[in-house]
């Protein structure tokens, strides 16, 4: 950090900062657009719908997310991943809903 010029622009891909110092969690600043990885669809998912998906199901479920995420231009919301999530993979709703 002190070798950035103060004036100049800085020449960092991100600034890493503990969510603590801005009064926030990790959690709540998880967003989903059509650049997120699997990482956050499934950070999403198990966040908010309890759901955990195998590995290659987050592969494959990421780019249903990027897709919607292409064709509205904006964040995809947790709901709106809960229902692709739920018309991708209706098998797994099914066995969610005997489980809890």
């Amino acid at each position: 950090m002190a070798a950035q010029n103060p004036i100049g622009p800085w020449r960092v891909s991100c600034l890493p900062i503990d969510p603590k110092d801005v009064g926030r969690t990790y959690e709540a600043l998880i967003r989903v657009n059509s650049q997120s990885g699997k990482g956050g669809v499934a950070a999403v998912l198990e966040r908010d719908y309890g759901v955990r998906l195998p590995y290659e199901r987050e592969v494959e479920f990421r780019r249903t997310i990027q897709a919607i995420g292409d064709e509205t231009g904006r964040e995809v919301t947790s709901s709106e991943i809960w229902e692709a999530f739920c018309a991708a993979y209706p098998e797994w709703r099914g066995e969610l809903s005997r489980n809890q």
